[in-house]
This record gives C-alpha cells, structure tokens and sequence, in this order.
C-alpha cells in the first residue's frame, strides 16, 4: 500500500500531498507544469489543461511511478519559414512530462558536454554562438596578422537520421556512468557515517531510461493528427517527413526531448573533434558545426575523418562536401554573416523582415484618392510590435543602426502607433498611455503624440472631438454619436485635416477604461 502524507491546514488533507513512494513526487511534476505553462498560458490546450489540473497532475504521476504512462497524439503542421518543415507537437500533458524529465537528464550530461555546443542549452544560444565564431576568427588570424580559413558543415536530414537504438545505448551509457560516480561517493559517506548506502538516485535512473525507451519507442509519425492543408504538408520534401524515415529512425521536431536527444546524438562527434582530431577552433549549433584553422590543407583532413566518423559510429552523412574558405570573406552562420571586426545581418533576414512588413501594410492600409488610412484592427498592435521587436533583436546583434533606421523610414505608416529608438533596437509605445490617472490624462497624452491632429476619442457610445489648433468650428466638447462619425470623418478629410480615433478597450487595473490608437487617416495634401 502507498504511504498517505496527510497534512494538516485550515483547509484539511489535500490529495495531491499524497505521495505514492514512487520516482516521481507531485510537487516536482507540478514544478515542471509550471515551466511548461510559462508564456503559453492562452493557448487552448493549456487552458484545458489548468481547468482540472490537480486531476491531471495526480494522474499522470500516478501512471509514470507504476509505469503505465505513454505518450498521446501529436499535433503535426508545416512552418514554411525559413523553409518547409513538419513540426510535432506534443500534447500539453505530455510536455509536462518532458519538462520533468529533461532537467534530470541534463544533469546528467552537462558535466561532459563541450564547452563549444550552443543549442538548447543554458547559457547559450545563437548570439552566444555567434560571438564565440567571431572570438575562434580573431584567434586564428591573430588579430589579422595571417590568413586563417574556416570550413562549414551540415548533416543532412539530421532529425531523421538518428538512429534511436544508438542514442539509447549512449544514455544509459551515461546512465551507468553516472551511478558508478555516485555510488563510490556514496559509500564513502556511508562508510564514514556506518550506514547502509541510499537506492533512491539509482531508482530514478532506472526510471528515467525507462521513460526515455518509452518516448523512444513511440510511433510518432503514424499516430500524428495532421493539422492543415494537403498543399501545406505536399512542400516539405519527401525524405524529410518523419513517416518516411527509415525503421527504427527519426525523431519529431518540436519537442523539448527531441531538442535534448539531438545535442546527445552529437555529442560524439564533438568529443571525436576536439579529443582526437585536437581542433581548438570547433562549435555546433544542432547540426550546424564550423571549424576555423590556419591551414586549408589540415581542414581538409579533418573533414574526411568527420565523414568516416559520423558514417561509422551514428549513421550520418554530410548535406555536401564543402570546401575551406578564407575567413575574411565572412562566415554565413545562423542569420548573420560574420567578419573578424563585425558582423552583419543575413541578406535573407532582411527579405524576409521586409516581407512581414508588407504582410502588415497590405493589412493595415487602406489607399484613397484623397489620402491613407491605417486602421490598426484589435490585435494587430501586439503581432506588429512581437514580430517587429523580433527583427530588431535580431539586428540589434549585428552593425545594422542604418539597415534598421532605412527599414523603419520605408514604412513610415508604422509611425502613427510607435517610435524607432534605434540607438537601442526598441520601439517605443505610440498607441497607448503608459500610467494614466483619468480621462483628461489620456486625452492629454494622445495629444501630445499626435499633434496638430483631430482627436476622436470613445466616451462611452459617444465620440468627444478634440481640435487643440482650433480650426474647426465646434464646440470645446463636442459629443458625437457612432453614426455620425463617418460624416465627420468625412468632413474632416474634405478640410485636409489629419483625425486619429482613440477607442475604448477594456479596463485598467484600477477600473479606468482602457483607450487604444484605433485608426489615423491623412490627405495627400
């Protein structure tokens, strides 16, 4: 029978203290649904999941410690940027999971990790790799004295070439390795103490296999719900869709374990490059991987022996057999192409930047013959500032004040609801007070944004006009129902006058209504 912790509260015993005397404790898979919520709370399956989630808790930590649990259904779809791609997602339950299990694992493998694999890890990441390519130039050419070159490699179909029989023989490899570490620790202790050495950590070793061969053995592709059109899934290349791997191959894209497993898969290959061939100058982002060495000659060498190595010990080839170039003609490397004293932004970043941009104009912008009209939908505020703040950080990295500043000039008509600070790659708020403390303060802030403009604001189900200039001849409060408002509007362009239309949207913390930059309009003259 499972021991019953029963706690004593104001509001008595609560089942989910309870624990079964398993590996797994509820206040850990909790910690872990914590995480794993963090940034998705609006997303349906996480909302799902909250509105009974202490019954989903308790229930699959009581399917993981008597090891029933397996893994549900996958969502799968295409992404087309930057190409094509059959994503899989997991089931929000079953991310809870991964979230539980990765922190274990990485514990067990960040120790022998190289410093020099930046994917999916804390503390690294793209820009950190990045820096780290542009720190190994500056070594190799010591500071430009001589000519260094570098060579750039990448596995072919990688996610769908790892072979899972291969990569659950190096974790519990690991595994071992790990127990036999602490179980020499252990007696130690336990013979300086006289006491019988604690199973508990071997006990979570074995489960955590357990957990790994039952992910592992999953059939992901053939039980995956496709969501979108046949077109969609028709522009991801044939060999590259998971249901055609070979048996016994391939891991899903998108999941948290997927990410782990892959940077374990390679970890071979990154102890064969720097232990045996002795490469100083060597990084991997995934299956991207960059060497930089003084000598062509000697690159050449070692890029016939990553070849043997990965056919040999992981069943991997290379994408093609490229050739050393000289660093000086820059390293294209996870969206920036990189030189010894800068670095500049991807020419294909920038298109497809400009891309989004358009996407948004088109959406936005409404041409007449008489002038423009941006009417700025509800929600399009925050996609607009999410994927223009995602540019900017991306540029922000890179010597690109003036490709950001020429970007942000194309597209003047983002200016009616933000400003461009691009000594710091931020934009700043046009369209909505910060901290107000009434009515009159909104109508004062807008005011001084959007000056010489005609002020529109929503005051319930009537609409108050604001003319600061003076020009028109109205009342200082003027009160104007919905239907009159396209004849004013109508009037005030007609005048060759700039209007701006502040709408309610919602409440405040402190039940002040909420108004939000709805829509602008301007003449040609």
């Amino acid at each position: 029978m499972p021991t019953i912790r029963r706690t004593t509260t104001t509001s008595g015993w609560c089942a989910a203290d309870s624990e079964t005397g398993g590996p797994v404790r509820f206040r850990d898979l909790y910690a872990a649904y914590v995480e794993c919520r963090r940034g998705k709370r609006q997303a349906r399956n996480t909302m799902a999941y909250e509105a009974r989630c202490l019954d989903q808790l308790i229930e699959t930590r009581d399917a993981l410690n008597d090891r029933t649990w397996r893994p549900s259904r996958t969502i799968a779809f295409v992404v087309d940027k930057p190409k094509a791609r059959e994503i899989h997602a997991a089931d929000f339950k079953d991310r809870v999971v991964h979230h539980w299990l990765a922190p274990r694992l990485q514990a067990w493998f960040e120790p022998v990790f190289i410093h020099d694999s930046y994917a999916n890890r804390k503390g690294r990441g793209a820009h950190a790799a990045v820096d780290r390519l542009q720190d190994f130039v500056r070594q190799a050419t010591r500071n430009g004295k001589v000519k260094a070159y570098f060579l750039q490699l990448d596995i072919a179909n990688y996610f769908n070439s790892i072979d899972r029989n291969v990569l659950y023989g190096l974790l519990r490899c690991r595994a071992e390795k790990v127990w036999k570490k602490h179980k020499r620790l252990l007696s130690d202790i336990s013979a300086a103490q006289n006491s019988e050495l604690p199973n508990g950590l071997h006990t979570e070793i074995n489960f955590c296999l357990w957990l790994c061969r039952t992910i592992l053995e999953q059939d992901t592709a053939s039980l995956a719900v496709e969501r979108g059109s046949a077109s969609a899934f028709a522009r991801v290349p044939e060999h590259k869709r998971l249901k055609n791997a070979p048996a016994g191959k391939g891991l899903p894209i998108g999941n948290l374990t997927s990410q782990f497993f892959a940077n374990v898969y390679l970890d071979q290959l990154d102890q064969f490059v720097k232990h045996q061939l002795k490469c100083r100058h060597y990084l991997r982002y995934v299956d991207d991987f960059v060497l930089v060495h003084e000598n062509a000659a000697q690159l050449l060498i070692w890029r016939d022996a990553i070849v043997h190595f990965l056919a040999e010990r992981l069943g991997l080839r290379l994408k093609a057999l490229s050739e050393p170039k000289v660093t000086g003609t820059g390293i294209d490397f996870l969206g920036y192409v990189i030189r010894r004293t800068y670095r500049l932004p991807r020419r294909r970043v920038l298109q497809q930047a400009e891309a989004r941009m358009n996407v948004f104009a088109a959406t936005l912008i409404s041409r007449r013959s008489d002038g423009w009209v941006v009417n700025w939908k509800p929600g399009l505020l925050a996609n607009f500032r999410a994927s223009m703040s995602s540019t900017l950080g991306h540029l922000q990295h890179a010597a690109s004040h003036r490709i950001a500043q020429a970007l942000w000039e194309k597209h003047s008509w983002a200016r009616s609801a933000f400003d461009l600070d691009v000594a710091h790659f931020r934009l700043v708020n046009r369209y909505e007070p910060a901290s107000v403390a009434s009515y009159r303060g909104q109508i004062r802030w807008f005011a001084r944004r959007y000056k010489n403009c005609v002020l529109l604001v929503q005051k319930g189900w009537k609409y108050e006009l604001i003319d600061r200039e003076g020009s028109l001849k109205v009342k200082p409060e003027t009160l104007f129902a919905e239907a009159q408002l396209a004849r004013l509007i109508s009037a005030l362009r007609r005048a060759g006058r700039t209007y701006v239309i502040v709408r309610e949207a919602g409440y405040l913390k402190l039940g002040l209504k909420r108004r939000v930059l709805s829509e602008i309009g301007w003449t040609k003259s």
